[in-house]
């Protein structure tokens, strides 16, 4: 009886070791891999915004619509090894916006009652934009790594216009003891058309000491949905164990070296291909009919990734960041404005009384200014998906960095100002600190949905000012930026529908807030004679926004 007992107990032992692992997305590691790609990508983009905030006594209702057009072209490559990584991409873009709004404003604040403002906006844009990303990473010891990351973007939009209409209605209180006067009515016009050409130049060095190893598994995640719609289209299920999902990628990326690469079209067909030639070898599927491989083949262009990620690590990353923005405005205005007492107007005779109050304007501007950014940050990240259908997110980081802001305003052909005359010029840097905390799930009930909710917060302490160049003073009579504190709340709901492999649609929904205070240096009096004194601000803000938007890409 023992024996047979030991000779039962050892056949149940040596099945189990015989059944192969069951596959886990989130313990999964995938095989090696060298992808490039080349894209052509036009573009249609359209988002609605309606936004109503209330603040000290004060309403705003904007409202408004974004549209953009885009031809984006993008190259890459990516080597990824469980020794070594490096990535490299590529591009340029081509595209054009449009963005009419309008806002409505009622301020019922002040001793001097209720003010209305209404604005309509209008602004069309082409610009051009060339990126260089480079990322290397060199596991030099089990997961102990190094990783040194450059990137060079710049912008330049040589053509955009701008023209905006603003109608004003304001209560007014006289200071005087004149009681016909104490109850009037402030209207104001103006209209105005302006081109801005602008662009920047944006330069970043980075140089990561880190332990870990988050890896890519979206993938394996495609594989998932695709052999779950296989599963319903043959009537029993088709299921991958850990050896066979290793098998499949291997085989997918081997095959990939050899694909079609400026032709995306021949590039998803030679995939479907690969994976129904490895299905038919390993499960022996040889009578997958043509309308199953239509929908794998429909299943694997219409899988929206969503950053499918495993894994965790901690690093160290000091950076250097440099960025420089110059904005130039050719604007022409009319203005106009009035004050009548209460009952002596009708619409007929406020319009002649604006018109022919009206002043017409020319002005140049020209705003520029450099941002540099040098410090370290402290960074630890945690990826798991769970199955196919869950993402979890999670990272904190602490950073510390010296910031340095050089901005300037000179104005041309303006009537209050002489040609080339520099409104102001400020130079100042500070040291900043900063920590976060960063949480996201995600959730994907199907290939070509996904729902993603992120909340995220900091803190941040700015220390002292520390110099200025050629004036002291902001355009409020501030030396900006002295010891400011803060924190900042966002929570963002993303929502994206993959219609057909060309067209999808997102919604978006973000709520932020934040508060702070600082202690500033403020002017008091008139220059020669004025002086410094200090000044506390304090501030906060909520801000909730829905965006909803369509892109269709045309091949």
């Amino acid at each position: 009886m023992p024996f047979s007992r030991s000779i039962c107990v050892l056949t149940l032992v040596s099945a189990l070791a015989g059944q192969a692992e069951e596959f886990r997305l989130e313990t999964y590691v995938p095989p090696d891999y060298h992808s490039r790609f080349f894209s052509v990508t036009p573009s249609l983009n359209w988002t609605m915004r309606d936004d109503h905030r209330e603040e000290f006594g004060r309403e705003d209702t904007q409202t408004g619509q974004t549209g953009s057009d885009a031809l984006n072209l993008n190259h890459g490559s990516a080597y990824f090894s469980q020794a070594r990584r490096w990535d490299l991409s590529t591009g340029f873009a081509l595209y054009g916006n449009w963005n009419p709004s309008s806002d409505r404003r009622t301020d019922t604040s002040g001793i001097y009652g209720t003010f209305a403002d209404a604005y309509k906006t209008d602004q069309q844009s082409a610009t051009f934009q060339a990126f260089t990303r480079l990322t290397l990473r060199q596991y030099i010891a089990g997961r102990w790594f190094l990783e040194p990351y450059a990137q060079v973007d710049g912008n330049i939009t040589p053509w955009g216009r701008q023209s905006s209409e603003n109608w004003h209605l304001g209560g007014y209180v006289n200071p005087t003891s004149i009681p016909t006067l104490t109850d009037s009515l402030q209207f104001g016009s103006s209209r105005s058309g302006s081109r801005n050409p602008q662009g920047y130049v944006d330069v970043e060095g980075r140089a990561t000491a880190g332990y870990g190893r988050i890896q890519q598994v979206t993938g394996a995640a495609a594989v998932l949905f695709l052999l779950d719609r296989l599963s319903e289209n043959l009537g029993h299920p088709v299921t991958l164990d850990n050896e066979g999902m290793r098998a499949l990628m291997a085989f997918v990326e081997a095959r990939r070296k050899q694909r079609p690469f400026l032709d995306r079209r021949g590039a998803d067909v030679y995939d479907i291909e690969s994976i129904c030639e490895f299905l038919r070898g390993r499960l022996g599927l040889e009578a997958l009919s043509s309308r199953a491989v239509l929908e794998m083949a429909d299943e694997w262009n219409s899988y929206l990734p969503g950053a499918r990620e495993q894994g965790w690590e901690a690093k160290l990353t000091p950076f250097a960041k440099y960025k420089w923005n110059d904005n130039r405005s050719h604007t022409v205005s009319r203005s106009a404005s009035i004050v009548l007492p209460k009952g002596v107007y009708d619409g007929d005779s406020l319009l002649r009384a604006l018109d022919v109050g009206a002043v017409s304007q020319y002005s140049g501007t020209r705003m520029f200014w450099g941002e540099s950014w040098l410090g370290a940050e402290a960074k630890a990240e945690w990826k798991r998906p769970w199955r196919r259908f869950f993402q979890y997110n999670l990272a904190g980081w602490t950073k510390a960095l010296r910031i340095e802001k050089e901005t300037g305003r000179e104005f041309s052909g303006a009537t209050t100002y002489a040609p080339g005359q520099k409104d102001q010029y400020l130079k100042f840097a500070y040291p900043r600190f900063e920590q976060g905390l960063s949480a996201q799930a995600g959730w994907y009930p199907s290939s070509r949905t996904s729902l993603l909710a992120t909340l995220s917060g900091s803190l941040w302490q700015d220390g002292d000012y520390l110099g200025s160049k050629a004036s002291l003073f902001d355009a409020f009579g501030r030396v900006p930026h002295q010891d400011a504190t803060g924190d900042a709340e966002s929570l963002a709901l993303n929502g994206t529908y993959r219609i057909n492999p060309r067209a999808e649609a997102k919604i978006e929904f973000v709520l932020s807030w934040y508060q702070g205070e600082s202690e500033d240096l403020v002017m008091e009096g008139n220059w020669p004679m004025a002086s410094l004194a200090k000044g506390r601000n304090e501030y906060s803000n909520t801000d909730a926004r829905l965006y909803l938007s369509v892109n269709y890409y045309l091949f």
